[in-house]
């Protein structure tokens, strides 16, 4: 009898394509006389590493594979069920295909996979290895290279992503041509627009952080699924954050159980493991970020302000591998060019290997840098931990960076035409203060100059975090005046040029810029550029000590209506009295209460807006969406009112309490 297992399997194999160039070296290494054993297939989240493990496995098993299968997201094994799940019962048994799917959530089982159960597997087996990023070096080298192939997924072709949306059935929808062009070949993308499309909405080919409504579509297909309004505000600090964790959560919202919500984020499909913490897949992430920013747009800007307090108060305390998530929460795109944290994982720092030096010495015999060359040269073999580059997802060499300290730099650096001049300025006028210096950070891509690059955000966010200088209050930044991008970006960061330190080295002319980040160095800098950018005043110098006594504004009514079902947080509002948690929370609920009662008047009109404030913010949980759906009202003329409606309610308490009302 076919089970309800076989029936899926057949609508996932129906609705395959593509991925023919990846099958056929994947096939080959299956035949007897071919030198590869491993197979390393990677890629970002979405672009349908899974979908094509599942396609190898139905052919492995046609083709009378033993197929043994281990998916990282199911969690991670013991070392000894590991062996026996992939290894067992081998002995003269035949062809067996061994298959790691998300294998970056094998990451403690890695080694042990790596050099003892892959390396003891029978000669006539074959591992298939599914992970994000590039592989580990040591799967190409020390003679795992002779029998390892990596294979980079690429985006689906446009023909293949047109077949896709065919046997999704809405090849002839009129919007699916701009689905393809907003997609970019993103299987994950591609899947969910024509789910969308098949309920029958619509799509555009500008990007999804402009087109809201089409979040708007995405978000509510996934909190049907997998969302729910009990986890909206863990899931909304996931999307603003580059990366969550249990600290983060219990820190942005009080009363929550941060062990408990990270575990809950970690439970969801579309949701992936970053460095001790999580993140959303790029299209969720994207679509919840959009969605936040148009139903709750002053929630979001909150909500964006306590991440980075969070992440100041961590950094400072000791934590200051935090710097890059800190970074990750501007928006500013000249900013995030050139210091904006460590990008979307498609690019890694390395260092720079014998075999990159031709490969360098070409690019700047292109630009006509002989001299630069020379002098980068020796810095590469005297002061090797001063230099590093940028690598992208097919191990290309796409920028090069070269920085020091006035306290660890080599004698290399001392004797370079640019750095010399420059230390010995900084230790003569900066002593004691943490200071750190570039002497290149350059872009290889054909991005390069353009904000869309975060090639230098990635190298300069590194080389601060490798430099020893956990949070720097100077940064001397090397600014070619012909690059606009990077004057601009000099500009925006406040930096100043210093004369005299100009550096002349071939045909090319490089200045010499001070960036003073102020007294509470790059982490303070960090922290009231996401003030300004939502719209609020960063606290005073040494607020954090002073006792309560919080203005009362118009923003603080407004984060009240939101917190009316969080006791805890409801209780630290200004506008609480009383002693104990329970007695705080409950007076403002009984100043909401009266004043939802008594601001509004009599007519038909006020009548529309008291009743939107009660089913918004007093009937439970519910999100905007579906009281705007319970009212029969579209959602632009909903928020309208809505916002009518509080700013009517905040004015009304705060003619009460005497609070600001010009303080959004």
């Amino acid at each position: 009898m076919p089970t309800l297992a076989a029936t899926v399997d057949r609508e996932d194999a129906r609705r395959f394509v593509g991925r023919g160039r990846e099958l056929a070296v994947i096939e080959r290494s299956w035949q007897a006389d071919s030198p590869v054993r491993i197979v390393l297939v990677h890629g970002p989240g979405g672009i349908g590493k899974s979908t094509l493990v599942r396609e190898v496995r139905r052919r492995a098993v046609a083709a009378g594979w033993d197929v043994r299968f281990l998916d990282g997201r199911d969690g991670v094994p013991t070392s000894l069920e590991a062996r026996e799940h992939l290894a067992g019962e081998l002995g003269d048994r035949g062809r067996c295909l061994v298959l790691l799917d998300s294998y970056e959530r094998l990451a403690p089982l890695g080694p042990f996979l790596r050099r003892e159960l892959i390396p003891g597997l029978p000669e006539r087996c074959r591992v298939l290895i599914a992970q994000r990023g590039a592989p580990d070096p040591e799967w190409l080298r020390d003679g795992w290279d002779r029998v390892t192939m990596a294979v980079e997924l690429d985006p689906v072709s446009g023909a293949e992503a047109m077949e896709l949306l065919d046997k999704a059935g809405v090849g002839d929808d009129p919007a699916a041509e701009a689905l393809l062009s907003w997609a970019a070949g993103s299987p994950l993308a591609l899947a969910l627009g024509a789910d969308a499309l098949r309920d029958g909405g619509t799509w555009s080919a500008q990007r999804l952080e402009d087109r809201p409504a089409l979040a708007d579509l995405l978000v509510r297909r996934l909190t049907e699924s997998e969302l729910d309004p009990s986890h909206l505000d863990v899931a909304a600090v996931a999307a603003i954050a580059w990366r969550t964790d249990a600290a983060m959560l219990a820190d942005v919202l009080p009363g929550v159980d941060g062990i408990e919500a990270e575990r809950w984020l970690r439970s969801r499909t579309f949701v992936e493991p970053l460095g001790g913490g999580v993140t959303l897949h790029d299209l969720v992430r994207t679509a919840l970020r959009a969605w936040l920013r148009r139903q709750q747009p002053e929630r979001e800007r909150e909500l964006r302000r306590r991440i980075g307090e969070s992440l100041y108060a961590r950094a400072c305390a000791g934590s200051p591998a935090l710097m890059p998530d800190l970074a990750e929460l501007l928006e500013n795109e000249t900013i995030r060019w050139g210091l904006g944290g460590l990008g979307d994982g498609s690019l890694r720092v390395d260092a720079v290997r014998d075999g990159d030096l031709d490969a360098l010495r070409d690019s700047a015999v292109e630009r006509e840098a002989d001299e630069w060359w020379t002098a980068t040269l020796e810095l590469i073999r005297a002061a090797p931990e001063c230099v590093m580059t940028a690598r992208d997802r097919s191990d290309t060499i796409v920028g090069l960076c070269t920085y020091t300290t006035p306290d660890r730099a080599p004698s290399a650096c001392d004797r370079d035409p640019i750095l010399g001049p420059w230390l010995a300025h900084a230790r003569a006028n900066l002593a004691g203060d943490p200071v750190i210096l570039w002497r290149d950070s350059l872009d290889f891509t054909a991005e390069h100059g353009k904000e869309s690059s975060r090639v230098l955000s990635v190298l300069n966010t590194t080389a601060i975090l490798r430099s020893g200088v956990a949070n720097p209050r100077w940064s001397y930044l090397p600014i070619d005046p012909d690059n606009e991008q990077a004057v601009r970006f000099a500009q925006a960061m406040g930096a100043v040029k210093l004369e005299g330190l100009d550096a002349k080295i071939d045909a090319r002319r490089l200045e010499c810029h001070l960036l003073d980040h102020g007294e509470g160095g790059l982490l303070a800098a960090h922290r009231a550029a996401i003030y300004a950018e939502t719209g609020l005043r960063p606290p005073r110098p040494g607020a954090e000590d002073e006792p309560a006594g919080v203005p009362v504004t118009s923003e603080t009514v407004k984060e009240a209506l939101r917190s009316l079902d969080r006791p805890l947080e409801l209780a630290r509002s200004p506008l609480a009295t009383g002693r104990v948690p329970a007695e705080r929370a409950d007076s403002v609920r009984q100043l909401l209460t009266a004043a939802t009662a008594d601001a509004f008047g009599a007519g038909p009109q006020e009548a529309i807006l008291r009743e939107l404030i009660s089913r918004a913010y007093f009937s439970g949980p519910a999100t905007h969406e579906m009281v705007a759906d319970e009212l029969h009202v579209s959602r632009s003329t909903y928020f309208r009112y809505l916002r009518t409606a509080t700013d009517r309610l905040a004015t009304y308490v705060l003619q009460l309490r005497g609070g600001t009302i010009l303080g959004d």
